[in-house]
């Protein structure tokens, strides 16, 4: 079913973000936005990320790390590896040299453009408050 644009848009289209209720396309909320809280990081290449909707997730993170010369530090030197940080401004793992990873696909909302399939185990699902 194809998204239509709700009637206050007068035929002016934008993206399509998030289906609500209705069917009607509309923009997503910015509270609606995943966040990474917490970072650990655990064997392998393996982290326990705790979320802002109260999630907690352990990722794998072979696979991305394993594209792109820019993730070669972490991928070769267990200790650049284990310097991974929350970044409180922008609510995504980083590391030294200002390598990220975005949180909404960390989380599993969305697959990485590279085609690299991220392994996830739930340890703990959202909280009723914000599921």
């Amino acid at each position: 079913m194809a998204c239509r644009a709700p009637s206050r848009t007068h035929g002016k289209l934008g993206s399509c973000e998030r289906w609500s209720a209705d069917r009607v396309c509309g923009p997503a909320e910015v509270s609606e936005l995943i966040k990474i809280e917490e970072v650990e990081p655990l064997d392998g290449c393996w982290v326990r990320l705790t979320f802002s909707d109260g999630a907690v997730k352990d990722v794998d993170l072979g696979g991305i790390l394993e594209h792109g010369s820019v993730f070669s530090a972490i991928r070769e030197n267990r200790s650049v590896f284990e310097q991974v940080r929350v970044n409180s401004e922008t609510g995504t793992i980083e590391w030294p040299g200002e390598v990220d990873l975005d949180p909404e696909v960390l989380y599993g909302r969305f697959e990485p453009s590279s085609g690299v399939t991220i392994t996830r185990r739930t340890v703990r699902p959202p909280t009723p408050a914000h599921a």
